[in-house]
């Protein structure tokens, strides 16, 4: 799978790893450092807090350059920092910025000389706040050069990985806010795009931790295995979603486990379904919707019939199943129906079965309207469901009856006035003679009153003649 849009994801997890670091700057006279980039949205530089300093207008063009995605304007505002104001105290951050642009502009060229600014920046300002995003950014270029055939960041992105795959493999800790980590991410980003058999690797070092320390290149480590599907990246993914410790890896794992669309990832997907936490087995069946193989929809109906699943869930899966009709869908939800005692359940199967127009389901839904031992309410829903799902009028005209609640009545005699079929002129005859509704009686005398049909006018002769 190409790679083209995995930078973007992946710096919105470093991003976050930033941010999550926020306040924790070296001098009291410099603010926090800022995210590099949140999706393909710079964050710019934070506010001028040097009073007077000389390249404070500079610094605004390169700021507003920023903002508006004018990338070479930028670099150019900031590399005259440097030169015209060396001593400025935005000096230090000057070269990062300038790099950024230039990462942004994109061409080899300009990659080269984003990384001499980092260069320049680590040298000259060790110690600036802005030093663990220059790191991060190095290797993100660092990946950019490789993938495009440079030999030395190749080298560079490879020394970088085997460093990660040791410490990993070592067990060494780093927390979500520590600066080592945002450059971990980012070289794992790199090696992604240069080598995707090295980095699969890599990845599995990752993924084999469960202390607290890895969260954060565990979760990385997921986007980057999901994005990329190499050979043997379900099992990597089916354990994370089943073991880690985390519940963003296990929900993540889950997610992209369904991008194989693949009866083994379906397989996958059901065993995390059967014994997984209910926050990653709600994901489960969410992926597990998304996928349309008689396998995935096999597994949905053994879910939407267990009875120890929360009722809402269950009512999202009978929608799915209706989603991708099937007459193996719809005889399995019209046979669970019968055996569940939740009414919204119930309702829900019977507003899904509207959603096909199918015969099957329309002589079930008349069935339903019938069953006297149903609610009131569920058999109206239902009638409606039969008229929208194409049950025929001489189905429905035998429903009628002076005793049924007035609700129903009132329903069947609206569905028989858009009709002029002699079954049903017998049943607006019957309404407008027996009804005990003295308004739905009137209803059906005006039906019969506007009709052309010679019934309607026998029927009208009848009620005028009869004792």
């Amino acid at each position: 799978m190409p790679w083209t849009n995995l930078g973007i994801t992946l710096a919105v997890v470093t991003s976050l790893c930033l941010w999550q670091r926020g306040g924790q700057h070296i001098r009291d006279d410099v603010p926090p450092a800022a995210p590099s980039e949140v999706g393909s949205r710079p964050i710019v530089p934070p506010a001028p807090w040097l009073q007077g300093d000389p390249a404070d207008s500079l610094r605004r063009i390169g700021i507003a350059s920023l903002q508006r995605g004018d990338y070479r304007r930028a670099a150019e505002a900031f590399a005259a920092i440097g030169s015209r104001f060396p001593k400025s105290g935005y000096a230090a951050e000057a070269l990062y910025w300038r790099a950024f642009a230039l990462y942004r502009v994109g061409s080899t060229r300009e990659l080269r000389q984003a990384l001499e600014s980092l260069r320049a920046q680590e040298k000259q300002f060790p110690d600036a706040y802005i030093a663990g995003d220059a790191q991060a950014l190095r290797q993100r270029i660092l990946g950019e050069l490789a993938s495009r055939g440079d030999t030395a960041a190749g080298r560079a992105v490879t020394a970088e990985a085997q460093r990660i795959a040791a410490e990993q493999s070592a067990g060494v800790d780093t927390a979500c806010g520590d600066p080592d980590n945002d450059v971990k991410i980012a070289a794992l980003n790199a090696l992604a795009q240069m080598d995707s058999n090295r980095a699969r690797t890599t990845l599995a070092h990752v993924l084999q931790r469960r202390d607290r320390g890895s969260v954060c290149l565990r979760r990385t480590a997921v986007l980057v295995l999901g994005q990329q599907l190499p050979a043997g990246a379900e099992g990597m993914l089916l354990d994370a979603a089943r073991n880690d410790p985390d519940l963003e890896v296990r929900r993540q794992a889950v997610l992209w486990l369904s991008q194989f669309n693949t009866q083994q990832s379906v397989v996958a997907l059901d065993s995390v379904i059967r014994g997984g936490s209910p926050e990653v087995t709600e994901y489960a069946v969410l992926t597990l919707s998304q996928l349309d193989t008689p396998e995935a929809q096999a597994s949905l109906r053994v879910y939407a019939a267990r009875s120890d699943l929360p009722a809402e869930t269950r009512a999202q899966v009978i929608g799915w199943l209706l989603e991708r009709p099937s007459e193996e869908n719809a005889a399995f939800l019209r046979q669970l129906y019968g055996r569940l005692k939740d009414a919204d359940l119930r309702r829900a199967i019977v507003e899904s079965m509207a959603q096909t127009v199918n015969p099957a389901n329309a002589s079930w839904l008349v069935g339903v309207v019938e069953d006297t031992t149903q609610s009131v309410e569920l058999r109206s829903r239902a009638l409606e469901a039969a008229v929208e799902c194409g049950a025929p009028v001489d189905a429905l005209a035998p429903l009628y009856s002076p005793k049924l609640d007035r609700q129903l009545r009132t329903q069947l005699i609206g569905v028989y006035t858009q009709h002029e079929e002699p079954v049903v002129l017998d049943r607006i005859a019957e309404a407008a003679k027996h009804d005990p509704d003295p308004q739905l009686r009137n209803t059906a005398l005006a039906y019969l009153t506007a009709s052309r049909n010679p019934a309607a006018a026998k029927a009208l002769q009848e009620i005028v003649e009869e004792k």
